[in-house]
């Protein structure tokens, strides 16, 4: 089985490319956006990936328009938010669209996907949870999902991306701390793209606007592959340090059995942060 995300595009400087159809077991895992060159200036283009997987092995995907809930670019003082009008005109045959960036050194591209249930294998269910979510850190937390059943799964997701120019002021952006009312979201309480090698970087989980205490994050270093883990407090916060520059994906995902739902077994929402930490 396959499961197809498709197309869809940012305007005001911003480009998310088609890739390639995942597989159900893939659809569990994180989406994150992913910015492979950055604007030279304010005012240039920028093009973003969507990417699926672990974050130190996540590869191009596909989402269409119409798969899109939200989209919004945030710089200071201004957002755009697409309507889905907006998001529909916006998708080219190709899936790519180029426009200028806004003149603010820092801004954040997030985007909603619309809730979807995908066809799990329990035994690549129990395995994702397991790694990635503070259910598996708990004894016996994953032990009642048979690993020869296949379960339904509704997904929720967020993806957000911090974009800087670089040579600008170095000054932390407010813009990068604020919080997006995202789905699902990881908030950065100090803006990561002014920090340095050695800093702490505070972060705050949310699920459905509310603080979400006990969440497993995992933060990713692509330059080293070397995964941090922290749990969030009883406020929904956790900090990890610095350790090296270069581009960051955090993540985390909190999963709920759905003893009531006739639609889904299980559900799981995940939120994604990427952003680069200057040398």
């Amino acid at each position: 089985m396959k499961f197809y995300t498709g197309k869809c595009i940012l305007g005001l400087g911003f480009v998310l490319l088609a890739g390639s159809p995942v597989s159900a077991a893939d659809s569990v895992k994180a989406l994150f956006l992913h910015a492979p060159k950055s604007p030279a200036r304010a005012g240039d283009s920028i093009t973003l990936q969507v990417l699926r997987g672990s974050a130190s092995d996540a590869v191009a995907t596909e989402i269409s328009a119409d798969q899109v809930r939200w989209l919004f670019v945030r710089s200071s003082g201004t957002q755009k938010n697409f309507e889905p009008a907006e998001i529909a005109r916006a998708v080219g045959a190709d899936g790519s669209i180029v426009a200028a960036t806004g003149p603010e050194r820092v801004s954040v591209v997030g985007i909603d996907m619309k809730p979807v249930v995908v066809s799990v294998s329990g035994r690549e269910l129990k395995s994702f949870l397991s790694t990635h979510t503070a259910l598996g850190l708990e004894t016996g937390g994953t032990r009642g999902i048979n690993a020869n059943r296949t379960y339904r799964v509704r997904r929720i997701e967020s993806a957000a991306t911090l974009v800087r120019v670089p040579g600008s002021d170095a000054a932390p952006s407010a813009v990068a701390q604020g919080k997006t009312g995202q789905a699902v979201e990881i908030r950065p309480l100090a803006d990561p793209t002014s920090l340095r090698v050695g800093g702490d970087l505070p972060i705050r989980a949310y699920v459905g606007g509310s603080k979400r205490a006990g969440a497993r994050v995992l933060a990713t270093n692509m330059i080293k592959g070397a995964t941090r883990e922290v749990i969030t407090d009883a406020v929904g916060t956790a900090a990890f340090t610095v350790t090296n520059a270069g581009p960051w994906r955090i993540e985390f995902h909190h999963a709920e059995p759905l003893a009531r739902d006739s639609g889904a077994d299980w559900v799981i929402y995940s939120a994604t942060l990427t952003f680069e930490v200057p040398k």
